[in-house]
């Protein structure tokens, strides 16, 4: 079916796709892709494994498109300042628990509020990382601050449950 979309084929073509287990790192090599524009990491990490960082490096400045867990995301808030060309965003669900106030969550959502470039974010609020007042609320709280960013949901199942808690 997503093959009848215009431009598909362009689009997924030069994807960077890395699947990590548990005992992973994301790989250095990626750090040196200079000229890489779309990365998609996948993390199959067992349960209360972090997500690792994502490395800093001359990889950031050219991506346009990144899917990584979102643990890791809000882990790499400082990271991310320098994927100046980053306008889509994809969250994958964690094992881990969320603190939702701390101050790294805060940075990751003011991250997302004010990072120009960013036209849309993929939620994908599944488990039991999203499921939370507390991630509603700064959802909600992105929204009013952002309202132009196109903020999609992953899991459908999950978005009533969700748009209750907002």
């Amino acid at each position: 079916m997503l093959a009848q979309y215009s431009g598909y084929d362009a689009l997924v073509a030069p994807l960077f796709q890395v699947v990590l287990t548990e005992d992973d790192e994301v790989p250095a090599a990626l750090a040196g892709l200079s000229s890489l524009q779309r990365c998609c990491l996948y993390i199959y990490a067992g349960n209360n494994v972090a997500s690792p960082p994502l490395p800093a490096g001359p990889w950031l400045a050219s991506l346009r498109w990144l899917r990584y867990n979102i643990d890791g995301l809000v882990s790499s808030t400082a990271t991310l300042e320098a994927a100046a060309a980053l306008e889509f965003l994809e969250t994958g669900s964690s094992s881990l628990e969320i603190n939702w106030r701390s101050t790294a969550a805060a940075s990751f959502f003011d991250w997302l509020a004010q990072h120009p470039p960013l036209r849309r974010v993929y939620l994908d609020p599944a488990g039991r990382t999203f499921n939370s007042g507390l991630f509603a609320a700064q959802v909600a709280r992105l929204c009013r601050r952002r309202p132009g960013l196109d903020l999609r949901f992953l899991n459908f199942d999950e978005v009533p449950h969700m748009l209750e808690v907002i």
